[in-house]
């Protein structure tokens, strides 16, 4: 290779981005690092050397993406099983207050228009059924 302005303190770097709970590594210090990443790190002049790097490293079996996906779908099971509730709960709801008011005065209450929405005739009506 040529010159390209190495000196040899340079690092070279292994990155394995693993899918899994990682139960053993040997890559060092501040490793496992964000998101199940490990680094194992080497000298530039080591590598050229031809010195070899162990990269070990023993993961669970069951994966994160498997652990992800299960909890998506009980959140989307629980949501489910409380919207199909939320029918029974507003019914519920609705006939104890019926029994709360009486069933008589209950359904008068529904009949009955609210008092701004009474029938009273326009003004310009009453002023041509007056003439």
């Amino acid at each position: 290779m040529g010159d390209v302005g190495w000196d040899g303190d340079e690092i070279v770097a292994f990155r394995m981005h693993l899918p899994s709970k990682i139960a053993y590594h040997n890559a060092g210090p501040g490793n496992p690092r964000r998101g199940n990443i490990l680094v194992w790190e080497q000298p530039l002049a080591a590598r050229l050397k031809g010195e070899p790097l162990t990269l070990d490293t023993r993961v669970e079996t069951a994966s994160i993406l498997y652990r992800t996906l299960s909890l998506f779908g009980i959140t989307f099971l629980i949501v489910a099983v409380a919207v199909r509730a939320a029918p029974v709960v507003g019914d519920t709801a609705r006939r104890e207050s019926r029994s709360r008011l009486g069933a008589g005065r209950y359904a008068e209450r529904r009949r009955r228009p609210p008092a701004a929405c009474e029938a009273r005739p326009a003004p310009l009506a009453a002023a041509l059924l007056a003439v």
